[in-house]
């Protein structure tokens, strides 16, 4: 019988965490939203948590969604950002000293789930609800996102991702119409 060893890692900043992965025990990153509204990102490196602040637009309220460490100068952040009533998906890349952006496809909303593809790209769930009878996947490869068409029917999403190490396949589960269903690509 294996015994799961817990740590408590002290944690204060003043921010809604909405995504936390880590890549080694000195290395873990959150994501969320800080107490003004505004994206945030912070590091822990074993000790003590340090905010890494994404770019920010003036006046811009948001949050940042999943959060993806690949290595300690590659992270990748997926969310958004509001000005008024319209909201601006960003994905931003960290490259060990500060955050550059990534476009996202137009009218593309990224859901909750980053994974690697394998072949030094990602692969990003879309919001179920902004795609009406179709659970598209992102994929982030030479420099850009592109919309990938996986699975159509009504009420479909996609809410995990899983790369399979040493492969360029991803396992993408969710739900259609109704049902549970896994696909994978790769």
């Amino acid at each position: 019988m294996t015994i799961a060893r817990t740590t408590r890692i002290p944690y204060s900043l003043a921010a809604t965490i909405s995504g936390l992965s880590e890549r080694t025990p000195d290395d873990v990153w959150a994501v969320g939203a800080d107490a003004n509204g505004a994206p945030y990102t912070a590091r822990y490196d074993g000790s003590s948590w340090r905010t890494v602040t994404p770019p920010q637009l003036a006046d811009a309220l948001g949050t940042l969604l999943s959060v993806l460490p690949l290595g300690p100068d590659d992270v990748w952040a997926t969310g958004y950002t509001t000005v008024g009533e319209q909201r601006v998906d960003r994905s931003y890349h960290w490259d060990g000293t500060a955050w550059q952006e990534a476009a996202a496809p137009d009218g593309a909303h990224f859901g909750g789930a980053l994974a690697d593809d394998g072949t030094g790209g990602l692969w990003a769930t879309v919001d179920s609800g902004t795609l009406a009878g179709t659970s598209d996947l992102l994929h982030y490869a030479d420099g850009a996102w592109r919309r990938e068409a996986t699975v159509s029917g009504s009420k479909t999403s996609i809410t995990a991702l899983a790369h399979v190490p040493g492969t360029g396949t991803v396992w993408a589960v969710g739900a259609r119409d109704g049902a549970p269903f896994a696909i994978s690509r790769g």
